[in-house]
């Protein structure tokens, strides 16, 4: 397990020109935001780590993907969701070298645009791999999500799982470093 420190001494040593930061998940506590949202329109008590699955079908079994994407378009998703304790330290220190990078639909990656607003965002459809991007484009890169394909699609010179908590199937099969904080 690594921390902010380790990380921040692994930019030295490795050399880190660019770092890409994954938004849902990583920087936004989106699955929590969502939980929320859910439990309000079903009446139930679910938190983040109650969910497992891309659909949050443990709150409901006939919750589908279109309907968790209208949660993450949702203004109401923007006006609750809370950034990790922590990365905002993180990103103003290493603001020249930031890049957020996420998945989502038009009107979702919009508003993380308006969001996040001079922070650079590269945002890109669903269905699609993170790998397209050539991440050493500027020399050595650092990508931290929490999706393990994401990882592995990905040419960074680095790469770190955020794995908040155990049992997430987007996060099976990760072999290399993992952080569960932001903060030191």
């Amino acid at each position: 397990m690594i921390n902010v420190d380790d990380i921040q001494y692994l930019i030295e040593k490795e050399n880190i020109e660019t770092i890409f930061l994954d938004v849902d998940g990583v920087v936004m506590d989106s699955i929590e935001c969502v939980c929320e949202i859910l439990n309000e329109r079903y009446d139930t008590d679910y938190h983040s780590i109650d969910i497992l699955s891309w659909n949050f079908n443990e709150i409901r079994s006939d919750i589908t993907s279109e309907k968790i994407e209208n949660v993450f378009d949702s203004q109401v998703f923007f006006d609750n969701v809370r950034l990790y304790d922590g990365v905002l330290d993180f990103i103003n220190v290493y603001r020249d070298k930031i890049i957020l990078f996420s998945k989502g639909g038009c009107k979702n990656l919009y508003k993380k645009g308006v969001y996040f607003g001079d922070i650079p965002l590269v945002g890109f459809p669903l269905k699609l791999s993170k790998g397209w991007l050539n991440m050493n484009y500027k020399g050595n890169a650092l990508f931290i999500d929490d999706v393990t394909q994401n990882l592995v699609d990905s040419n960074a010179h680095c790469k770190i799982l955020f794995k908040e908590f155990e049992g997430c199937e987007w996060q099976f099969g990760w072999n290399g470093m993992v952080m569960k904080s932001w903060e030191e």
